[in-house]
C-alpha cells in the first residue's frame, strides 16, 4: 500500500490495462465467457466432376430413344464416383411422350464416358415442340458419405439438358444443314461480389455454312450480359460473344445462351457464384480487442486513482 501511495499513477495504468483488455459485459457480471467454437476447416476443392455432352438434345422420335451422354472430367481419382440422374416433365409429358427414366450411373477409375437412353413413345410424325429435361445430381464418392470425402466430384455445368423430341422430317432437316458451332461451349466465371460485373468471358460463334446468321437480341436475365459487334454472321466468318456476369444474390447462378433459327441450334452453358460483401462491423471476433468503452472507463478510474493519492500525500 505504501507503494500505491507514493505512485498513484501506477494504479491508474494497471487500471487502463486492466479494464482495456476486458470487455466491459464480462467487467459486470465478473464471468468469463466460453470462447466460440473456431469453425470447420474448409473441404479441399474437388478435381474431377460430372457434366453432360450438351445442354440441348435433339431426338428422333422414329428412332425410338434418346441419347445422353455424360462426361466424367478432371485429374484422374483413383475412386469409384456416382452421379444420379432423372427426367422431368416439360412440355412432353412421362407416359405420352416419353418413359420417365431415373438412376445411378457409376464410374470406374478412369472411366470418362456414360450413356442414358431415355425411351420415346409413339406419337405425331411431326413431333411438334415437345421438350422434357434431364437433370444430374448427388455427384459423389463410391466410399460413403462423410463430411469431407477425399476428392469428391462435382457438378460442372452444363448439369441439366433439354430434349426436344421431333419427327423424321425436322430431325433430317437439321442434321442436313450447314455447319455452325460455338466454342467453348462452357463458360465458367467463379466468384464474383454480389452487385460487381465480372471480367468477360468469350465463345466464338463459327459459320462455316453457305447461309448468314441473323443474331437476336439476347434473353439472358439480368445477373448476365452479352456484348458483341455481330448484327450477322456471314458465311465463312465468325463472331466473338462477350459475356459477362454480375449476380444480384450470393449463390450458384447458372443460365443458357440459346441460338435457334429452325435449322441450326447452339447454345452456350454459363455458370457463376454470386459472393455477399463482408461487413466488418458485424465481426464475431470484434469483442477480441480493447473497446473504447472500456478505455474510457480505465482512464476515469486512473484519474480518480492519481486524484486520491495526491490528496493524502497532502
Amino acid at each position: 500500500m505504501a507503494q500505491g501511495r507514493r505512485y498513484p499513477w501506477l494504479l491508474g495504468v494497471l487500471a487502463i490495462f486492466t479494464l482495456g483488455a476486458t470487455p466491459l459485459g464480462e467487467q459486470a457480471h465478473g464471468s468469463l465467457q466460453a470462447q466460440p467454437t473456431p469453425p470447420s476447416a474448409p473441404c479441399p476443392p474437388s478435381h474431377h466432376g460430372f457434366r453432360l455432352q450438351s445442354a440441348y438434345v435433339l431426338a428422333n422420335r422414329s428412332d425410338g430413344h434418346a441419347r445422353l451422354e455424360i462426361k466424367h472430367g478432371g485429374s484422374p481419382t483413383q475412386k469409384v464416383s456416382l452421379v444420379d440422374y432423372a427426367t422431368r416433365d416439360g412440355l412432353a409429358r412421362a407416359s405420352e411422350d416419353y418413359e420417365s427414366t431415373s438412376g445411378t450411373l457409376r464410374f470406374a477409375p478412369n472411366e470418362s464416358i456414360h450413356v442414358v437412353r431415355v425411351p420415346l413413345l409413339p406419337g405425331p410424325p411431326t413431333g411438334g415442340n415437345r421438350t422434357f429435361e434431364f437433370e444430374l445430381s448427388n455427384a459423389r464418392n463410391e466410399d460413403g458419405a462423410t463430411r469431407c470425402p477425399q476428392n469428391p466430384p462435382e457438378l460442372w455445368p452444363p448439369s441439366s439438358a433439354w430434349v426436344r423430341i421431333v419427327g423424321e422430317e425436322q430431325a433430317n432437316r437439321r442434321e442436313a444443314a450447314p455447319a455452325a458451332s460455338v466454342d467453348p461451349d462452357v463458360l465458367r466465371f467463379g466468384e464474383v461480389r454480389v452487385g460487381r460485373v465480372s471480367a468477360p468471358r468469350s465463345s466464338t460463334l463459327g459459320n462455316g455454312g453457305p447461309s448468314t446468321l441473323s443474331l437476336p437480341e439476347p434473353q439472358l436475365g439480368p445477373e448476365w450480359r452479352l456484348s458483341h459487334e455481330c448484327a450477322a454472321v456471314p458465311p465463312g466468318s465468325a463472331c466473338l460473344l462477350n459475356f459477362r456476369f454480375s449476380p444480384v444474390a450470393a449463390g450458384e447462378r447458372s443460365a443458357h445462351w440459346i441460338y435457334d433459327d429452325g435449322t441450326h441450334y447452339l447454345s452456350i452453358a454459363l455458370h457463376g457464384v454470386g459472393v455477399s460483401a463482408v461487413d466488418d462491423g458485424d465481426s464475431p471476433d470484434r469483442g477480441a480487442t480493447p473497446g473504447f468503452e472500456s478505455i474510457l472507463a480505465g482512464l476515469a478510474i486512473a484519474v480518480v486513482a492519481i486524484v486520491a493519492g495526491r490528496s493524502k500525500l497532502h
